[in-house]
């Protein structure tokens, strides 16, 4: 596929979730679906599934092009969309357009007892039925498997079966929960398909050649109960599993503990059930899991695969790599592409400690073409301007889609030998890129403090005592991953709300004499606590001293608009003097004043306008090419961005 003339590559999946803003309860169950197949706070962020999802509750929204292989699209018909027909109608019809260019598949859910009645196209499809608002077992297992349907299957109108091989000792609980898993299934009419030996090997079949057939094309139940490890047909079916590189799920039912735990049976999701079994969650974790390992695999397949030189070899496992694992390839000279998060040192260590023919990567890292984790980047400082904006708290998708994409940013550059510079409060309750940042560099310290060649300070953090002054508590925490710079407030004979915001202008001039590369993102318009929005003048700096400057646009605010603004030099914008000097005015008037005795120049948005509408996307000095810059422009893809930047700073280090 191509943007701009560019080749990228089609992620494999994403969902798109289309309700009338006035349905109350669409935004409840748009959320279920979000947390449960995209992103859940309680997990780790790694191990969410992360299949990207949007969320369109306005039928005038733009419609947003797709650039996935494949679209499942929920669509949530209560009254309020019935009765505005017309304008939905227009959404559909837009789909049913991209149908015949793309992979899209529309489920249709009732909310209403007129739904059925809503166009003779819609009628004419099966609808999922939600049961009562407060039970959410049959819409959620519907959603699941109705996912990985358009997951697995390139025609969605084929029936496909979800295979689940249960491996299970008989001579403990283990055969009874099988029994009732059997049970529950067949109760809920589910479309999973079981393996479970007490029924599905005739007699006189080999039990061995089966069970192996089976395993090969099954997501792997395991059973734990007491006694499990002590079977050697148990056992077997777990080393089968993993030399198939199947998905596998292990329900933790261990009543009195075992004398010794089968080595290999780590490295595994995890279910632990008491003595009231919840079946619901068993199984729809375990779908869960099927589709995590399979869009992991076709994300990254697609992704090598055009990013990637032919000649080099690799092997994209689901899980992180283990010696078991790894030992059924021990003779193949190779890369292994293992999931995020980066491995520790000492689990790193030992892999290449046993198996020197082999190296480790990420996919990003891999994509950048490092052979091993080199410090490329050389201690560059890198700083980010970034804040929340105004549509960001409307929907938790584009709020999520923002975190992740700075995660990711931060986790490569940082293991690519870069320096953070950053300035924040800690107490900010809104969007807070401080503690994002926090989080993952604290989890890379003692992978970093133990690899040759990239220093374990790689964060700094610059605060100014008036402003943004963290507790002792926090500054120590900070003194374990980097440096901490402290700057003196501004003092004038103005107000408070003045020395404030000239504060913050010292804060952000020094920043900016200390990086080299500025990444942007987001911004406010409105609501700001500075001379301007803190965005707009820290791309000011930027200009100022030559900074590489790349401008990531798919998250609005102050640096969409600079992106339109370099990009059409007829663009209307909202930065002017009309719009946000009277939005303040008291607090111009007074900055005015403070100018004159300063003999500084008349402050001006509509100067800065006329600077920024003169920039080429040259200008930005980044390394990336103007159709890179353009599709920088528009992603909101994680990886794309984040290998984009690491692509323009390798190009700027040589």
């Amino acid at each position: 596929m191509t943007i701009d003339g560019i080749n990228v590559f089609k992620k494999p999946l994403e969902i798109r979730i289309y309700w009338d803003s006035k349905f109350e309860r669409g935004l409840q169950y748009a959320e279920l679906i979000f947390k449960h197949f995209s992103n859940e706070e309680d997990i780790s962020f790694e191990y969410n599934l992360n299949i990207p999802t949007y969320f369109i509750n306005n039928p005038d929204s733009e419609f947003k092009e797709i650039h996935s292989k494949r679209t499942i699209c929920f669509i949530f018909v209560d009254d309020f969309f019935i009765i505005n027909k017309n304008k939905w109608n227009e959404v559909l019809h837009f789909l049913k357009q991209k149908k015949n260019h793309n992979d899209i598949c529309i489920i249709p859910v009732k909310f209403s007892e007129c739904s059925y009645d809503f166009s003779e196209e819609l009628s004419s499809l099966n609808f999922i039925i939600p049961e009562d608002k407060t039970k959410n077992d049959k819409f959620l297992l519907a959603a699941a498997y109705s996912i990985y349907l358009c997951l697995f299957n390139e025609n969605y109108t084929d029936k496909v079966s979800i295979p689940l091989f249960l491996s299970h000792c008989k001579r403990s609980e283990g055969i009874k929960i099988c029994n009732n898993i059997k049970e529950y299934l067949s109760n809920m009419k589910s479309p999973v398909r079981l393996f479970f030996d007490e029924n599905d090997i005739n007699y006189g079949e080999r039990f061995d050649i089966k069970i192996e057939n089976s395993i090969k094309n099954s997501t792997l139940v395991i059973i734990h109960s007491d006694g499990f490890s002590s079977r050697e047909y148990c056992k077997r079916e777990v080393l089968i599993a993993k030399q198939y590189e199947r998905p596998i799920v292990l329900i933790d039912y261990l009543q009195n503990g075992e004398d010794r735990l089968f080595p290999y049976l780590g490295n595994t999701k995890t279910i632990k059930i008491e003595k009231n079994i919840n079946y619901f969650r068993m199984i729809f974790e375990i779908i869960k899991e099927s589709i995590r390992i399979e869009f992991y695999r076709q994300r990254n397949t697609a992704l090598l695969s055009l990013y990637n030189a032919k000649k080099s070899h690799y092997k994209i496992i689901p899980y992180p790599p283990e010696l078991l694992t790894i030992s059924f390839r021990k003779d193949k000279k190779e890369t292994i592409i293992y999931p995020n998060p980066i491995l520790g040192f000492e689990e790193l260590k030992l892999l290449e400690d046993q198996f020197p023919n082999k190296t480790f990567l990420t996919p990003i890292l891999f994509i950048i073409s490092l052979k091993k984790y080199t410090s490329f980047l050389n201690n560059l400082s890198i700083s980010f301007s970034v804040s929340e904006t105004e549509c960001i708290y409307k929907t938790p998708d584009l709020a999520f889609r923002l975190k992740e994409t700075l995660i990711n940013i931060c986790r490569y550059l940082v293991a690519c030998g870069g320096n953070i510079i950053y300035s924040g409060n800690f107490n900010y309750e809104k969007f807070n890129f401080l503690n994002v940042l926090m989080d993952q560099f604290i989890s890379y310290k003692q992978w970093l403090d133990n690899k040759k060649g990239i220093s374990s300070d790689f964060f700094e953090y610059i605060y100014c005592d008036s402003i943004n002054k963290p507790t002792n508590a926090k500054l120590a925490e900070i003194s374990t991953i980097g440096h901490i710079t402290s700057i003196e407030a501004v003092k004038t004979k103005f107000s408070k709300e003045l020395n404030f915001s000239l504060s913050l202008s010292k804060l952000r001039t020094y920043i900016a004499k200390k990086s080299n590369v500025s990444i942007f993102l987001a911004g406010k318009i409105n609501g700001y606590s500075g001379i301007m929005p803190g965005v707009l003048e820290e791309f000011l700096y930027a200009l100022k001293y030559k900074h590489a400057i790349f401008l990531i646009g798919a998250y609005g605010g102050i640096t969409s608009e600079i992106i339109n603004l370099i990009l059409d030099k007829n663009y209307k914008t909202i930065l002017s003097n009309s719009k946000l000097i009277n939005q303040r005015k008291s607090f111009y008037d007074e900055y005015k004043k403070y100018q004159e005795s300063e003999e500084n120049n008349e402050f001006n948005f509509d100067k800065i306008v006329n600077i920024i509408k003169s920039l080429k996307i040259s200008n930005l000095k980044n390394g990336l090419t103007k159709k890179e810059n353009l599709i920088l422009f528009k992603s909101d893809d994680p990886d794309l961005i984040s290998f984009l930047i690491l692509k323009g700073l390798k190009k700027l280090a040589k």
